[in-house]
């Protein structure tokens, strides 16, 4: 299975997506943080789960929770002959879309 990592990007969106929330519901902050994080590890297990997105890149994909987008990406590090597994962003779509 491919190692898990955040971007430091990803890490300041579920932050701030986390405290965007925790202003009106601590409890449910939590619990969209978590469903964030539980949906990495299981597209991390399963990395062809999700939607191609080459309009960003050959190996960028992306799937969803609630009204939230996971752009994630898989690569071999040559140099330690493993995989990676990347969640790189976490936005909100807009409602209309």
């Amino acid at each position: 299975m491919p190692r898990l990592r955040y971007s430091a990007e990803s890490k300041d969106d579920l932050k701030q997506i986390a405290r965007f929330i925790a202003r009106d519901k601590p409890d449910a902050a939590r619990q969209w943080v978590q469903k964030l994080r539980e949906k990495c590890r299981l597209v991390a297990k399963h990395p062809d789960v999700g939607d191609a997105r080459p309009e960003l890149g050959d190996d960028i994909r992306s799937t969803y929770v609630g009204s939230y987008v996971i752009f994630f990406g898989e690569w071999k590090d040559s140099w330690r002959s493993s995989e990676s597994f990347e969640a790189m962003s976490t936005i909100q779509k807009s409602r209309g879309t």
